[in-house]
């Protein structure tokens, strides 16, 4: 049976709401005397009043009809014996057995459902529907999307044996179709999530075993979601995202269970360039912001993607409740020596993009020692900002950042250089940086160098020049120096010149 409402089943739904009614009717048509077709015209009414209500209320349009449709029936059935004591005639037994069976198989259909036997019989017939199916989508991804995959996904909602039995198949669409279907699925029965975590083991197929991981999003059990942790350091990057994921979903009261899994797959060298964890069950909770903080300040990996994890949750609140309370507190951690390089510029950039730096803030982190990258970002928006006050404090944290040994922050200091102070070191406009090792880096870092080691000129060439207290008198024009006179020709009888030889003797001619 079906649980899409057809026009079939709309069209018997509004014939079995109708039906006690028009019996009644009927039977007060063929009473004998006036005071039982009375009681029998109150009795249809109240059916009909009855019956048209319940048309307006959803859950008795959807099969099988629940206790207010029986208790229609019974309600009519108890009217006519009431109203109607001549048995002895054909038509009063017709209506009294149509009365009593009717909400005798609805009754069945009812037991049928809350066992669940039906709901298993419409799973086998959607999943032999998805093996013999030909057209699948051309990502695999795609297969969960599939109408019959969301009408398993109801088949299933009470007891999921039909698929779990299935997960075998040959096919990798029919798996990642029936793994779709147990898609963040609550009620696990004993073994059913342990059958779901070998498949995810054994597979060879990356996107089996990333829908494997979605899957057990909601189990409970510590057992299974410690070895879940196992795949934050799968080969394939989606296998990953879909385990934290996964695992993050009840962040809150996971966190201290699963902490050191989490530790391991954000160290993973693979997972370097994963960026941050996916925290969509919820915020970061205080003990898990204060772990990733202690992560940050590592080297390689873990330090990294901590700090992005951080940066990430950290923009998520500032989205969501700006306080005030949260603004000092990344003001504290900005300024924190503690703090590692990484997250003083993942913090100094989030907070520039929610123009959340203030002009105290901008000057401090002007200071050496600050890393550079952050006295650079600093740097910019001071002059983009606060340019009216503080430019050539900037301006002389551009110039030694210019003169440090690093080709990186060379490049991007000319960058900023270049665009805030309209100096053209050869680099292109609304383009990449160039290569480090490129002649053309070598070239813009050369001219930064220089630029670097010049003297920064006042910003007020007439502010230099003092003032006379009176007007300055005309200078007498002094008379030229007296030519030098050549000397005189010697004279013949004159003595000879007395000099000194190559041996320092004196000689005389």
């Amino acid at each position: 049976m079906n649980r899409t409402l057809s026009t079939s089943w709309l069209i018997l739904s509004l014939v079995l709401l109708l039906l006690p009614g028009t019996l009644l009717g009927w039977a007060a048509s063929r009473a004998d005397d006036e005071h039982s077709r009375l009681l029998l015209l109150l009795g249809a009414a109240f059916e009909f009043l009855f019956g048209f209500w319940l048309t307006r209320r959803p859950e008795a349009w959807k099969p099988p009809m629940g206790a207010p449709v029986i208790g229609l029936y019974l309600i009519g059935l108890s009217w006519f014996w009431l109203c109607n004591a001549n048995t002895q005639h054909w038509f009063p037994n017709l209506v009294q057995a149509i009365l009593l069976l009717v909400p005798l198989v609805l009754f069945f259909f009812q037991m049928i459902d809350s066992i669940g036997a039906a709901d298993q019989r419409r799973a086998r017939l959607l999943i032999e529907r998805l093996s013999y199916r030909k057209d699948w989508p051309p990502r695999l991804a795609d297969c969960k999307l599939l109408p019959e995959v969301k009408a398993l996904r109801d088949a299933i909602h009470a007891d999921a044996t039909a698929v779990i039995l299935q997960l075998n198949h040959p096919r990798v669409e029919v798996r990642l179709a029936l793994l779709g279907a147990l898609e963040f699925r609550k009620g696990w029965r004993r073994g059913q999530a342990e059958r779901v975590l070998e498949l995810a083991r054994n597979d060879s197929e990356p996107a089996v075993r990333a829908a494997a991981m979605m899957a057990l999003a909601n189990v409970e059990r510590e057992a299974v979601l410690l070895d879940m942790t196992a795949f934050l350091r799968d080969p394939a990057a989606e296998v990953r995202h879909a385990a934290a994921e996964a695992l993050l979903w009840e962040v809150e009261a996971r966190w201290n269970l699963l902490r050191e899994g989490f530790k391991n797959g954000l160290a993973d060298p693979k997972a370097a360039q994963d960026g941050p964890l996916p925290c969509t069950g919820g915020r970061l909770p205080p003990f898990a912001v204060s772990d990733l903080i202690g992560w940050s300040v590592e080297s390689g990996p873990l330090g990294q993607r901590a700090s992005q994890t951080l940066i990430a949750h950290f923009n998520r609140m500032l989205n969501e409740e700006p306080s005030p309370e949260l603004i000092e507190d990344l003001h504290i951690r900005l300024v924190d020596p503690k703090t590692s390089s990484t997250l003083r510029f993942e913090l100094t950039q989030l907070l520039s993009e929610h123009r959340l730096l203030t002009a105290e803030l901008l000057q401090e982190m002007l200071q050496p020692e600050y890393p550079g990258s952050v006295r650079l970002l600093a740097a910019e928006q001071m002059l983009r900002h606060h340019a009216a006050t503080h430019t050539e404090q900037a301006v002389e944290t551009l110039r030694q950042l210019a003169r440090q040994p690093n080709r990186e922050l060379a490049l991007a200091t000319a960058e900023v250089v270049q665009r805030c102070l309209h100096l053209n070191f050869g680099l292109p406009k609304d383009q990449s940086l160039p290569p480090p090792n490129s002649p053309l880096a070598a070239e813009v870092t050369r001219q930064l160098l220089q630029w670097g080691r010049q003297k920064p000129e006042p910003a007020d060439p007439q502010a230099e020049k003092v003032t006379p207290l009176r007007p300055e008198l005309p200078r007498a024009e002094s008379p030229p120096p007296p030519r030098a006179e050549s000397p005189p020709p010697p004279r013949a009888d004159a003595a000879p010149p007395v000099g000194k030889g190559s041996n320092g003797w004196r000689w005389t001619r």
